[in-house]
Order: C-alpha cells, then structure tokens, then sequence
C-alpha cells in the first residue's frame, strides 16, 4: 500500500473527526444541561429535549461554518493536487 495513500486516508479522518466535535461537544453539553433541567423540574417531555439540542446543534454548525469550510477546502484542494500521485 502507497504510504502517501495513507497518510491521505489518515488525515481525512482527522478532519472529519476535528470538523465533527464542536456540534458533538455542543449536543453532549446541552443534553446534559438540559437533562438535569427535566430532572429538576420533572418535565418528562420527550421532544422538548430533541428540539433544544438540534437548535443547539443547528446553532454551532452555523457559527463554525467558515470555518469548517476553509478547512474541507483546503483538504480537497490537497486531494486534487495529490491524485496524479496517489494514483501511480
């Protein structure tokens, strides 16, 4: 196996591994909160806490767009450049 093949496929999990922990975090992090809420105040509501997260998550995707874009286009501008390479 080409060892530049692998580093390929090694920092493309990377970046998605990078690009995919801020909504995570943000989801973990509000569920949490918002689970102890319900505890609380016994609010047994199903949906209610699904809509909080996904506004939460919805809200951290918007934030970090510029930047999880530059980042996807800098690696596939790295892919493109690579492939006569990746393909000898």
């Amino acid at each position: 196996m080409n060892e530049l093949f692998l580093f390929q496929t090694l920092k493309s999990i990377k970046i998605i591994l990078i690009l995919s922990l801020p909504p995570m975090i943000g989801a973990t992090i509000v569920g949490v909160v918002f689970g102890l809420f319900q505890a609380v105040t016994q609010i047994q509501e199903q949906t209610l806490s699904f809509t909080v997260k996904m506004m939460a998550v919805m809200g951290i995707i918007i934030a970090t767009l510029y930047w999880s874009g530059s980042q996807l286009l800098f690696f596939a501008q790295d892919i493109f450049d690579r492939i006569p390479v990746l393909v000898q």
